[in-house]
C-alpha cells in the first residue's frame, strides 16, 4: 500500500525517505492522500499546496463544513467516511458491529467499507469496527490502496 501510495504521488513520505507509517494522521492529511488520489494517478506530484486544495475540494463535496479541523487526528470512522463519501456514498447491507450504533453518521459508511473490502474488524470474532480508534498513516494508505485497486481489497468473510 505505501509503495502504491508513493507511486502514484498520494504521498511523498515525511522526509529523508521515510514514510512513517505508524506517525497518526490528522483529518488534513487524509484529505490530502484521498484528494490526490481522486485528482488522478500520475496527475500532478504530491506537494505541500496540495493539503489546501485537498480542503477545498473537501468542503465542494460536501465532506466538511465550516467546524471542520484539519489538526484533529483522523479515527476509523472518519476514515472510512471521507473514503466513501469520495467514491459515491454508496450503500451495503449491514456490517453488524456491536459497536457502531445503526443511527451513527458514519454506519452506512462502514458498512460500504466492509462490503466493498476496503476494511474488517479489528477483533478475532469480527464484531468490532473500533470507530474511535485513531489511524495512522499505514492504515490510511491501506484504506485508500484498496479503495482504488480492486485486486488489493479483502476478500468477505
Amino acid at each position: 500500500a505505501v509503495n502504491w501510495a508513493v507511486s502514484k504521488d498520494i504521498t511523498n513520505g515525511t522526509g529523508d525517505g521515510k514514510f512513517s507509517p505508524t506517525q497518526t494522521c490528522t483529518h488534513a492529511q487524509i484529505l490530502t492522500f484521498l484528494y490526490r488520489a481522486d485528482r488522478g494517478q500520475g496527475k500532478a506530484e504530491a506537494e505541500a499546496a496540495d493539503m489546501d486544495k485537498a480542503v477545498a475540494w473537501a468542503r465542494e463535496k460536501g465532506m466538511i463544513d465550516n467546524s471542520f479541523n484539519g489538526k484533529a487526528f483522523c479515527t476509523r470512522a472518519d476514515a472510512v467516511n471521507y473514503i466513501w463519501q469520495a467514491l459515491g456514498r454508496e450503500n451495503a447491507a449491514a456490517s453488524g458491529f456491536t459497536d457502531v450504533p445503526a443511527g451513527a453518521g458514519y454506519a452506512t459508511a462502514v458498512d460500504w467499507a466492509v462490503s466493498n473490502g476496503i476494511t474488517n474488524g479489528t477483533n478475532a470474532a469480527q464484531t468490532e469496527f473500533s470507530p474511535g480508534k485513531v489511524c495512522d498513516r499505514g492504515t490510511i494508505v491501506t484504506f485508500l490502496h484498496r479503495a482504488y485497486v480492486p485486486s488489493a481489497r479483502l476478500t468477505p468473510n
